[in-house]
């Protein structure tokens, strides 16, 4: 078990704004604001025709997002990774987010995002 940090309350708040304003992108299928807050390099790497091929096969199955309900915080030494669940419109069950953040002179920025569903 993990004990929080006193500023942790604060840097969680940050990232789950972070991970909303992405999951919102995607449900307004809109790359620009789902990638806002990516890294420079997982920028290049988000290519819009991927976006769109993993939108068109995961949007029907999930829809939109309804919620987001922070799991962990793990800090490690080159950043931050965030666990959470996500409730879908279309899916029942909830699916699992893993967020890995880094610090960079705007505040935070996304290195890498992953679906569990």
């Amino acid at each position: 078990m993990t004990v929080m940090r006193e500023n942790d309350e604060k840097l969680i708040e940050a990232l789950m704004e972070i991970v909303e304003n992405t999951q919102q992108g995607w449900d307004i299928n809109d790359i620009e604001q789902f990638s806002n807050d990516f890294s420079d390099e997982m920028k290049e790497e988000t290519a819009p025709e991927d976006f769109k091929e993993h939108r068109d096969y995961l949007y029907p199955i999930l829809g939109n997002h309804v919620g987001l309900s922070f799991l962990a915080l793990h800090r490690n030494p080159v950043g931050m990774v965030l666990i959470l669940t996500m409730t879908c419109e279309k899916r029942e069950a909830p699916v699992l987010l893993v967020y890995d953040f880094e610090e960079n002179d705007k505040g935070f920025a996304i290195v890498n995002a992953d679906i569990h569903a």
